[in-house]
């Protein structure tokens, strides 16, 4: 599905809910099949009900036995932004001739960029 996308158009065509982008994810990261990304177990089993939030696996190891996501141990994990906008992010990145400055990124998405501080806190705090 990678080499189908060419243009932002694309990425929304290809993804129209944040759960097609988190099943492009996985068919990206995982492509020898899931694994836990905890303890590196193949083996892994799909937690469904209310209480589950999508994407959710749980590792079948005994010793483990850890919760994960496609992003867990990566810059997405805890993310508030849709998945999309994170993918959208990338394409931007990776197909710039040059760099992309944050400002420009974030108006082109949308969003709204928080200002950090000297030490990478939110500044004012």
């Amino acid at each position: 599905m990678i080499d189908e996308i060419k243009s932002i158009q694309d990425v929304w065509r290809k993804m129209p809910g944040e759960h097609h982008a988190s099943v492009f994810l996985e068919d990206l990261i995982w492509v020898g099949g899931r694994h836990c990304l905890l303890c590196g177990s193949l083996l892994s089993t799909k937690l469904a009900g209310e209480t589950a939030r999508a994407g959710l696996y749980q590792c079948s190891e005994i010793e483990c036995l850890g919760q994960f996501t496609v992003t867990t141990k990566t810059p997405l994990h805890a993310t508030k932004l849709d998945l999309r906008i994170w993918i959208f992010a990338m394409f931007l990145v990776l197909t710039s001739s040059k760099s992309i400055s944050s400002v420009v990124m974030a108006r082109f998405l949308g969003i709204n960029r928080r200002p950090r501080g000297r030490w990478g806190t939110p500044s004012g705090s």
